[in-house]
């Protein structure tokens, strides 16, 4: 991160728990609406490479 945020940003402290979870909802979705610029760790890649080997794998033992 390039710009230090106080953490919780002023006034969060302030606000009830479900104004404080919105607020939190808000943030997330300012990021989804970016989430092409949000990098994927190649351990992340490995791990669906990885659960999707085997999701293939128990399928297809059902299958026979």
């Amino acid at each position: 991160m390039s710009k230090m945020v106080p953490t919780p940003p002023p006034g969060f402290d302030d606000l009830s728990v479900d104004e404080q979870i919105d607020f939190v909802q808000s943030l997330w979705g300012r990021i989804v609406a970016t989430s092409e610029q949000v990098p994927v760790p190649e351990w992340h890649r490995q791990i669906i490479r990885e659960r999707l080997a085997a999701y293939g794998a128990e399928k297809g033992s059902r299958n026979h």
